[in-house]
């Protein structure tokens, strides 16, 4: 997995948001409704330092995004808390016990609050975080990617973490990840179109862009044809959530 930072900076430098669209179209003496082809919804649940969260970013969740940005026929949203505990401190902030320790707990605090300063904008977010995901540290990495990558300040960001900012956000996403239904069992887990099932995890670990492609219900886009084998599906191993 290690790589450097002015390599992975290359390979996040250019993305675009996807956009998802429907269209209705009014003839004088009917309506033709067009199938729907809103975005198929990929969800992420995860945790900075857990070794297949990681792979999933970098080998499967990433490149989806880079290949279809210009499709609209997908949307992201992920959530950095996984397989971690809360407890409520006597001054109402939280305190957190994570599975890698207390850097994936800076992690998981560094990348939400990323997304936040980024407007929750999974354009301008995801780059900054696939960088740190897919270097050594992940905690290490995040100044040049963020200085790279973004517009925002590594203090900001750094400050937010380490303050009830960015508690109260991650405590935020630790809620977001215990209403999931079924409950989560293991990280990475994926969500789509707001269902999880064994099939769905094993299909969008092995390729993504064939259940994105396969998912959604639109006119399928160039993108779609001649979707290639992934061969690093096999490294993506779950962090299981009883590890306590």
């Amino acid at each position: 997995m290690a790589r450097s930072i002015s390599h992975l900076i290359y390979l996040f430098s250019s993305v675009y948001l996807v956009h998802g669209y429907v269209l209705d179209v009014d003839f004088s003496d009917s309506m033709i409704v067009a199938v729907d082809d809103s975005p198929v919804l990929v969800e992420l649940y995860y945790e900075s330092f857990c070794p297949g969260c990681r792979a999933f970013i970098n080998t499967m969740l990433y490149p989806a995004f880079d290949k279809l940005r210009d499709s609209g026929i997908m949307k992201i949203a992920i959530y950095p808390y996984g397989n971690a505990h809360e407890s409520k401190n006597p001054d109402g902030t939280w305190k957190f016990d994570c599975q890698h320790g207390e850097p994936e707990c800076v992690g998981n605090m560094l990348e939400v609050c990323i997304m936040k300063h980024l407007n929750w904008d999974t354009d301008m977010y995801l780059p900054v975080i696939s960088c740190m995901e897919g270097a050594d540290d992940p905690v290490a990495s995040a100044k040049g990617c963020i200085s790279a990558l973004s517009s925002i300040s590594y203090d900001a960001v750094k400050k937010c973490a380490s303050g009830k900012e960015g508690n109260k956000l991650e405590h935020a996403m630790g809620a977001k990840t215990e209403s999931l239904d079924p409950a989560h069992n293991y990280v990475p887990w994926i969500v789509i179109n707001g269902e999880h099932t064994d099939d769905l995890q094993t299909r969008a670990q092995t390729n993504l862009v064939s259940l994105v492609c396969q998912e959604y219900q639109g006119k399928k886009p160039i993108e779609c044809s001649n979707i290639q084998a992934v061969k690093s599906a096999s490294k993506i191993e779950p962090a299981w959530a009883n590890w306590v």
